[in-house]
């Protein structure tokens, strides 16, 4: 009788019967979420098409997936239950296996956003590294749709879990008038069926199923908590590794020689010359090959067809920091964390040439990228870099480049010296803004478009995105002056979900790191190069372009691509960075060939004197398989004898 007289929910079996519904309500709202993601994203659950029925044991395999998940946190805290005697203990145990129960259709919300992202799962070093050390950077690029996507996934984050409690406390009072162990014996019922139902699908055809779920592995929860991992970029690149290897005495002189060629190269006129042609520089963020097109942005198209066009063009890396390094010192980003970055020799090189350097830019994040020990104030004529305001910044950093190219500020009699601007752009920058007249290409998203964005929304995004190329065309138009030596490039290139990722610092990729480069002077003859070229070779072409010569051609990693040859361009091995992860990828003439490897990941230190060989990856950035063998450690033994400048006789 004493026990009759308990109330009902403080028993064992209604505790743990409380802990069962959460379990089936968790995973019924998993997966909701999960189906709501893919209604979201135009695709269904396997991510191919099929009819509604067909989806239904897909439904079914879903929810068994997130009862599996459940299952150890309720085997927990039921054998807590009923094995301790002491309360404290078991009231703990109760509140953290509720917690973590509740919790799964938050992780599941959360992945999907991540995921649709970057391409990687919420519980990966990669977003570990953009949480702890990243996401203060991204504040000046939030948007109104961000903010309203992020105050959604908020709401639903916090009322699902609400909802799952006020629903299992309605169901409890319903369940007042049965005995809690009948109450427990029927719901643990539904919940082995539901668990083992999924698996019975599973195993009728397990290679059709796991196909299903490789094509939208977002929809799983066994993905979602790495129980099942997909394709992936490879082995992940850890920095303490690229110093496992103990350097050789000639990796460390090598690097010592080639340190030392960097400081006394300088730039050189013939004695005879006349005063060279100004120079502008135009780096656009962002910048796609694809945009270069005399629909999108005519007045960079028509200089294509006069100048040097690269085709194949790769930034230093695929984010801002490690391209324009290379712009600025006509240097692989192998060279980032040494004394390089502090002494950028397009500034050194063209003060020899008798040039006055100005920087004009529609924003001032130098420092927070890293960036402020080659473009600060200290090492230009003129400098100007306001707080990103829109299409604003960027017209007034182009008005400004223009008045310092006509010279607007020399009196009468002032002595005439050359001028190289350098001009960046920041319209081609999420969100991608443009001026009404521009928005040719529709239909394109506002600016209130959600971020991440679903496949679904690609081609409005894209079509806004073309739409903001069209004005930074429109403002280069009064720039592109015939008596000007031009060079036009991005800092890198921009995703479009290509690579599973959006925007641009995630991936390895030919979307991220891709970029076109454009140079243009008065006697530059016409050519379009479409083997490999890279940021690097903008300092000593731009160089040769002026008429001038360096004294030791070599002491950079860049080519002048007034002078190579195709045969030079076709044999060298180029490398390019990852911004978030300490990789690289290796870049040749095989690249160009879609039978063979994009490229070859690797991590190392030149200065260290350490190379690390990680993998193939294809276009996207995928883990893929080489041609043969030796491929990939030939390729890394040709870059390493290009960046130590060994001869042939030379190790390794």
């Amino acid at each position: 009788m004493e026990r009759g007289k308990h109330r009902w929910q403080d028993t064992e079996s209604t505790a743990i019967l409380r802990l069962v519904l959460f379990g089936l309500l968790s995973a019924v709202a998993s997966t909701g979420i999960i189906v709501a993601v893919a209604c979201w994203s135009g695709e269904t659950l396997s991510g191919k098409p099929s009819g509604i029925l067909s989806q239904f044991p897909t439904l079914i395999w879903i929810v068994s997936q997130s009862l599996t998940m459940i299952l150890p946190t309720l085997g927990f805290a039921s054998l807590l239950y009923y094995c301790s005697g002491n309360v404290c203990i078991r009231q703990l145990g109760f509140l953290v296996a509720a917690c973590l129960i509740l919790c799964m259709p938050v992780v599941i919300l959360l992945d999907s956003v991540v995921f649709g992202w970057t391409g990687e799962r919420l519980f990966s070093d990669m977003v570990g590294r953009i949480v702890s050390g990243h996401l203060p950077t991204l504040q000046p690029f939030l948007s109104g749709g961000m903010v309203s996507a992020g105050v959604l996934i908020g709401l639903v984050g916090i009322g699902v879990p609400v909802l799952i409690c006020c629903l299992s406390g309605l169901l409890l009072r319903r369940f007042a008038s049965v005995t809690p162990t009948r109450s427990l014996a029927g719901l643990s019922g539904l919940y082995a069926f539901l668990l083992l139902a999924g698996w019975a699908f599973v195993s009728v055809d397990r290679q059709h199923a796991m196909a299903s779920m490789q094509g939208r592995t977002i929809s799983h929860p066994l993905y979602v908590f790495r129980v099942f991992s997909s394709g992936g970029t490879g082995t992940a690149a850890v920095p303490d590794s690229m110093n496992e290897q103990a350097p050789d005495s000639l990796r460390v002189s090598s690097y010592a020689a080639r340190q030392q060629r960097l400081r006394i190269a300088s730039a050189v006129l013939p004695a005879s010359s006349d005063i060279p042609s100004d120079v502008l520089l135009v780096v656009i963020e962002s910048f796609r090959p694809e945009l270069i097109d005399q629909a999108v942005m005519p007045n960079l198209s028509q200089l294509t067809d006069r100048g040097i066009h690269c085709k194949f063009h790769f930034s230093g890396g695929n984010a801002t920091n490690h391209g324009v390094f290379s712009l600025v010192s006509g240097l692989e980003p192998v060279w980032f964390d040494t004394q390089a970055r502090f002494d950028p020799a397009l500034n050194r090189w063209f003060r020899n040439l008798g040039y006055e350097i100005g920087f004009f830019a529609g924003a001032d994040d130098w420092r927070e990228f890293r960036m402020d020990g080659f473009i600060r104030p200290e090492l230009f004529d003129v400098y100007h870099a306001k707080p990103r305001n829109g299409l604003a910044s960027d017209r007034r950093a182009t008005e400004l480049a223009g008045r310092f190219l006509d010279r607007v500020d020399l009196t009468e009699n002032e002595v005439r010296r050359p001028r190289l601007a350098f001009l960046y752009l920041y319209g081609t920058h999420a969100t991608y803004q443009s001026y009404p007249m521009d928005q040719l290409d529709l239909p394109a998203a506002d600016e209130r478009y959600p971020f991440p964005y679903p496949k679904s929304m690609r081609s409005l995004v894209w079509n806004r995105y073309r739409n903001s190329a069209r004005t930074v065309d429109r403002l280069l138009g009064t720039l592109l002056a015939d008596d000007r030596v031009i060079a036009v490039t991005g800092d890198h290139g921009e995703a479009f979900l290509e690579d599973n990722t959006i925007g641009h610092g995630l991936r390895l990729s030919r979307y991220q790191n891709m970029t076109p480069a454009v140079f243009y002077g008065p006697d530059t003859p016409a050519r379009v190069i479409g083997f490999p070229t890279m940021h690097a070779d903008l300092l000593p072409t731009l160089i040769s372009m002026v008429g001038a010569t360096l004294t030791d051609p070599d002491a950079t990693d860049g080519l002048s691509l007034l002078a190579c040859s195709n045969s030079q361009l076709e044999q060298r091995v180029l490398i390019t960075r990852n911004y978030l992860v300490p990789d690289y990828a290796l870049i040749g003439s095989w690249t160009r060939d879609t039978k063979r490897p994009f490229a070859f990941r690797v991590a190392g230190s030149l200065k260290a004197g350490t190379i690390t060989a990680f993998n193939a990856i294809d276009e996207r950035g995928f883990q893929t398989t080489p041609s043969s063998p030796d491929e990939m450690s030939n390729a890394i033994r040709r870059w390493e004898r290009q960046a130590y400048r060994w001869g042939e006789s030379d190790p390794p």
